[in-house]
């Protein structure tokens, strides 16, 4: 329980400080085939996930990415029952951006749904916020008006009955609301710009950092300015942090 607990903290503290190596190696240590009790060994599992598919999708190693999801999609379901609600919550909302960013976007839907069950405890708001956006851009993705429809309703519902609102999460939702039915591109641009602007002018809201470190947000944006895909546009961009490194 002890060796878990501290893989868990270098799963956070290495990926915060840009160590993957570091983390790599210590999740891939011969040792860690020592941990055989079930339930102990579901929990290293699932924490080794999380940190390998966070690096993964920050290094733009999509085919590993892809590699993870397939053995997560056929385990899952046997280490479910043995991880708190917590670990579930974060795994199910881990498999949902990692199937949103390759665009398999019915797996990126039934995770993300399954994320929200683990909800009801009221914890953990900042991501509950993380997972009803997700929704509605996995159902803009889709080009779905009547899933999309049903899940604007759900996500604006949601937002509107919090009692603190984030400026940055207004304007994502009202972005993609605008745009869903647009037919001019140049439009569509101009209300990803108008997006992204909020974002700048509001870079230091803490929350809006923790959100954007689950996922780009921002990123996904300008994807949609440059008429590319998440997945070129974070591909570009670590070639890019290479070459100029």
């Amino acid at each position: 329980e002890h060796y878990i607990e501290l893989m868990y903290m270098i799963n956070y503290a290495g990926i915060l400080q840009g160590d993957y190596k570091y983390v790599l190696d210590a999740f891939n240590d011969e040792n860690t085939t020592l941990i055989q009790e079930p339930v102990q060994r579901a929990n290293f599992e699932a924490i080794k996930y999380l940190a390998l598919n966070k690096i993964y999708n920050k290094t733009a190693k999509y085919a590993e990415v892809e590699k993870l999801l397939v053995v997560m999609k056929s385990k899952y379901s046997q280490w479910e029952p043995a991880l708190n609600s917590d670990l579930n919550r974060t795994l199910n909302l881990s498999l949902g951006i990692g199937n949103f960013v390759l665009e398999h976007y019915d797996d990126a839907l039934y995770f993300s749904k399954r994320a929200i069950t683990y909800f009801k405890d009221g914890t953990r708001e900042e991501q509950m916020a993380v997972a009803q956006i997700l929704l509605l851009l996995i159902t803009y993705s889709l080009n779905n008006s009547k899933l999309f429809d049903a899940q604007y309703r759900t996500t604006y519902t949601y937002f509107y009955k919090r009692k603190k609102k984030h400026p940055f999460e207004t304007a994502l939702v009202q972005c993609l609301h605008r745009t869903f039915y647009m037919t001019d591109s140049k439009e569509k641009i101009q209300e990803y710009e108008t997006a992204l602007r909020v974002f700048e002018e509001n870079k230091n809201d803490v929350v809006q950092q923790m959100t954007f470190s689950i996922f780009n947000y921002p990123g996904w944006l300008i994807s949609k300015v440059q008429r590319i895909s998440y997945r070129q546009y974070v591909e570009q961009k670590v070639k890019t942090e290479a070459t100029v490194i």
